[in-house]
Parts: structure tokens; C-alpha cells; sequence
């Protein structure tokens, strides 16, 4: 779903929006924003160039008070673009963190999943008859798991 630069702003101004958003989310708002923000500099530019050249033609009169109207609606648009970029630019590594944090809980809900199959394993109900196979991968992943914790 493509999202509207706006939405974009409203989710990274929006403490509670990151937090409920995903990782995936995060990364592709912020590359929106990153797009729409070259974009928007790049329409800047062509503005300011497009205002020079009517303020060069030296108007007169109302044409001059046209430009400066237009050199200072600019200068607004471009203060409220600053404002944004700086929150979003301030929120960068709100969002790297949550990423890494997306990434880090589930290699540790994927090593719960694994100890809860390996207690299965180690532990089996009464009548239940435990495979050598399994008691060496058991005794193997202890010694793996004791590792870690010593390092």
C-alpha cells in the first residue's frame, strides 16, 4: 500500500504510531519519507529558480509584490519541510532500534520454540520411550546453550 507522505509524517510525529507499528512499516515509511523529501527539494529548487527569473525580469508594480509574495510563501514551505525532516531525521534511530529489536525477539521466541521441543525431548511423559537420537541432540544442545552462557 502506497502511503502518503502526510500519513508518513503523522505516523514518525506520533509516539504511540511507532510504537505500534512493525519494523517493515518503519523501514518503508522512512524510505517514503526519504523519497518525498528529495522530491520536494528537488521542487524547491525549481521554484526558487522559476521566482529568480520572474524577479529578474524587474517587475514593476504589482508583479513585484507578486514575487515577494511568492518568495515568502516559499520560505514557509520550505521552514515547515525543515521542521518535518528534522522529527523524522530525530526519530531515525528510534526506528533502526526497533528494527533491531523486531529482529532480536524473534531469535529469541524461535531459541523458546527450540528449549520447549528439547524439554519435550529430555522430559517424556511416563510410557513414553526416548530415542537415543534424541537423548544425544538433548545432551548436544545442553553443552551449545552452556557454551553461549559461559561467552
Amino acid at each position: 500500500a502506497k502511503l502518503d507522505t502526510a500519513d508518513v509524517i503523522e505516523v514518525f510525529a506520533s509516539e504511540r504510531s511507532l510504537d505500534e507499528a512493525t519494523a517493515e512499516d518503519l523501514r518503508h515509511m522512512f524510505a517514503t519519507f526519504i523519497e518525498a523529501d528529495r522530491e520536494t527539494n528537488e521542487l524547491c529548487t525549481e521554484a526558487q529558480q522559476a521566482i529568480a527569473e520572474k524577479a529578474a525580469g524587474h517587475l514593476e508594480g504589482g508583479g513585484a509584490n507578486a514575487v515577494a509574495q511568492l518568495k515568502k510563501r516559499l520560505a514557509a514551505v520550505q521552514q515547515e519541510l525543515a521542521k518535518h525532516r528534522q522529527n523524522i531525521q530525530g526519530k531515525e534511530r528510534l526506528v533502526k532500534s526497533k528494527v533491531v529489536l523486531c529482529q532480536e525477539e524473534e531469535k529469541l521466541n524461535s531459541a523458546e520454540r527450540e528449549v520447549t521441543r528439547l524439554e519435550a525431548l529430555a522430559n517424556p511423559e511416563e510410557g513414553t520411550q526416548t530415542s537415543s537420537a534424541d537423548a544425544f541432540e538433548v545432551v548436544q544442545v545442553a553443552d551449545d546453550f552452556e557454551k553461549v552462557l559461559r561467552a
